[in-house]
């Protein structure tokens, strides 16, 4: 009976370097038009924005989204928003959810 071959190592996947990849490649953090004033957001929508839509904490999504650069971010106008102005801006700013 012969020995198992031992498994080679995976090479790690440098998550890091990934990241700043995307990052390079934006450029800047993206902005949005709301009620006549510039939003700029962040530059990748963090995990916890999942949780936080799911059972609808709209304030806590506007904290994780808008970036603390420019205007306020708890002034960013909420009752405005609307549930597709949301789909919009995560499927054309940030290519997430289906494309049509």
């Amino acid at each position: 009976m012969t020995d198992p071959v031992p498994e080679t190592p995976k090479a790690t996947f440098d998550l890091d370097a990934a990241r700043a990849a995307r990052r390079a490649k934006l450029g800047h953090n993206p902005t949005v038009l709301l009620d006549g004033q510039t939003w700029t957001l962040v530059a990748e929508v963090p995990m916890e924005v999942l949780e936080h839509i799911e059972v609808g904490r709209v304030s806590a999504v506007r904290r994780l989204l808008v970036s603390d650069v420019g205007p306020d971010p708890d002034t960013f106008p909420l009752s405005t928003l609307t549930v597709e102005d949301l789909k919009d801006l995560l499927r054309k700013v940030y290519g997430l959810g289906p494309t049509t």
